[in-house]
């Protein structure tokens, strides 16, 4: 059965060409990406000299030959940005760790390719689609689509427990007794955990709440929203993950309270937490035994524990990567430490994507991976009046807003990385270029109409 696994990553290249040929691009590229990360396995083929052909893989190359064999003219219209440096340094930096450490040129060329297929691919995808409201809607419909997708398998699971992936491929991508939680069993499906399941359903219920409240989308296939909403977040709570509950409601209480309280500082709060952990537990400001202390006190030790490990492999790592803090150890296993308890190596299965890239890219392959998403988002707050946020038209770049802020968190305990974020923060780039002096004029004609508006209301 794992034969089946290898065919339908290979035979999702030809489908998504169909896709290009016989329908609008835009939605050829939801469904290649949204479809990708729902159904195909999580394993690799490997091809002698290139990166393996995974899901992320197989969704960017079908994405990138369509766009190449059917639309290849808009990729000379894409108008540069500032804010496309961190695309470029995460496309390069590989070459220069490479180089850095003696592996050769091929090392640096080859690595710098499984970082374009990772990240430049969906990064520029979102530039050149994804460059208005109604196409960021077009996504957030996609996201919400595929949450509702996967409500009857992640049901199954719970009941039966995650099979659905041994059933159909022959191979589980996980350890079996992580997957028994809160009395019950958590739905991995057709994922590599739990954890990425329900951020997407967590995600996806971000979307169809917004797209409902605001009612820029009312119907799916002749269900209300409400009808189809409800389900969907109480499957998330089900889904027995504490951090995606947690990130679930912080998520919709800044949604509500921010637009209702016509204040952005909350958001620019949050936003600030990943560059200030990063940067306090990079330079040992940050303890960890006080911080094991208080999560313990407040959700108990089983969560700490958690906590605990992912934070003991931060301090082992981050001994070894400020060795080398610029450009990192690059591949080979050159970076993992030695545990002073056993005198081994550590185990190489990190939890924390910025602990990976660090060590392995250092902190300019870490500043490119964490600006990629901190910059559109940063910006994007800056700019976007809060009094429009609820305005239908806007939707899909304020849940877009909401998931990247909520995955920019997840990234410093979890390495779930997913294609389709990395499309919206492409396309908030695009969005940022489009609606900055959108945006300016209406602040501007906002603040002009205040002192009548005073005025009006004293003689009232």
């Amino acid at each position: 059965m794992y034969y089946l696994a290898q065919l339908f990553l290979i035979a999702w290249i030809p489908f998504v060409l169909v896709l290009f040929a016989s329908g609008t691009i835009r939605r050829a590229i939801i469904i290649a990406y949204v479809g990708a990360w729902l159904f195909l396995p999580t394993t690799g083929i490997s091809f002698p000299g290139l990166p393996d052909l995974t899901k992320t893989s197989s969704a960017n190359v079908s994405v990138l030959l369509g766009i190449l064999l059917f639309d290849a003219g808009r990729i000379f219209r894409l108008r540069w940005s500032w804010m496309d440096v961190p695309a470029i340094v995460l496309a390069l930096s590989p070459i220069a760790t490479s180089l850095s450490n003696d592996l050769g040129l091929y090392d640096g060329l080859s690595e710098a390719l499984k970082n374009v297929l990772t990240w430049s691919v969906p990064y520029f995808v979102g530039r050149l689609y994804f460059t208005e409201a109604a196409a960021m809607r077009d996504l957030a419909i996609g996201i919400f689509i595929g949450g509702l997708l996967y409500i009857p398998l992640c049901l199954f699971e719970m009941k039966f427990s995650p099979v659905l992936n041994m059933w159909l491929y022959g191979f589980k991508t996980f350890f079996f007794p992580q997957a028994a939680r809160m009395g019950g069993w958590r739905p991995v499906v057709f994922m590599q955990h739990g954890l990425m399941v329900a951020m997407w359903m967590n995600f996806a219920t971000f979307c169809g709440w917004w797209l409902w409240r605001t009612r820029s989308l009312k119907h799916v296939s002749g269900l209300s929203m409400g009808m189809l909403v409800i389900p969907l977040a109480l499957t998330t709570l089900f889904c027995r993950s504490l951090f995606a509950m947690l990130m679930l409601v912080l998520g919709l209480t800044m949604l509500h309270a921010c637009h209702r309280l016509r204040i952005s500082w909350p958001l620019l709060l949050v936003l600030v937490v990943p560059p200030m952990y990063v940067t306090l537990r990079t330079t040992q400001l940050m303890p960890r035994e006080p911080v094991i202390g208080l999560v313990s006190s407040i959700t108990g030790p089983d969560r700490a524990h958690s906590l605990d490990s992912r934070m003991r492999q931060e301090d082992l790592y981050g001994d070894i990567t400020m060795k080398r803090p610029l450009l990192g150890w690059g591949g080979f296993g050159r970076g993992v430490p030695i545990d002073p308890e056993t005198g081994k190596e550590v185990l190489r299965g990190i939890d924390g994507l910025w602990t990976i890239v660090s060590n392995k890219n250092g902190m300019i392959g870490l500043a490119g991976v964490m600006l990629l998403f901190w910059l559109p988002t940063v910006r994007l707050v800056w700019i976007f009046p809060m009094r429009y946020w609820k305005h239908p038209e806007y939707a899909g770049m304020v849940v877009a807003l909401i998931i990247l802020m909520v995955f920019q968190l997840d990234i410093l305990l979890n390495a779930m990385l997913n294609p389709i974020y990395v499309v919206l923060a492409g396309g908030l780039v695009s969005c940022c270029r489009v609606y900055t002096p959108v945006f300016t004029r209406l602040r501007q004609s906002a603040h002009a109409a205040a002192p009548e508006r005073y005025r009006a209301a004293h003689r009232a």
